[in-house]
């Protein structure tokens, strides 16, 4: 299954869909995780624990109209509001 973090948009929120350490479990799993960049930031998580813990870090996750090179999910984690997975891609991975 690909999952992906998106970096919350709500003012002064300060929550991430999952910790490393849930993306180290869910790759120890055999999942693909995808961490937008910054997703963690505001809850004092760095890209490089993300990295380390085996997600791919996208620099930006937008709506899937969006023309670039796209990679769609199987299932979006989010901190603060249910997301559709049929309406949500996620960038490619930026270069390690």
């Amino acid at each position: 299954m690909r999952i992906g973090v998106p970096r919350e948009t709500k003012d002064g929120e300060r929550r991430v869909g999952i910790v490393p350490d849930g993306v180290r479990a869910l790759v120890a799993g055999g999942h693909e995780a995808i961490v937008q960049a910054d997703a963690g930031a505001a809850s004092g998580f760095a890209d490089d624990a993300y990295r380390a813990a085996g997600a791919a870090i996208v620099v930006d996750a937008v709506s899937s109209g969006h023309s670039a090179r796209w990679i769609s999910l199987t299932l979006a984690i989010s901190g603060q509001r249910q997301i559709s997975v049929a309406s949500l891609t996620i960038a490619a991975p930026a270069a390690r």
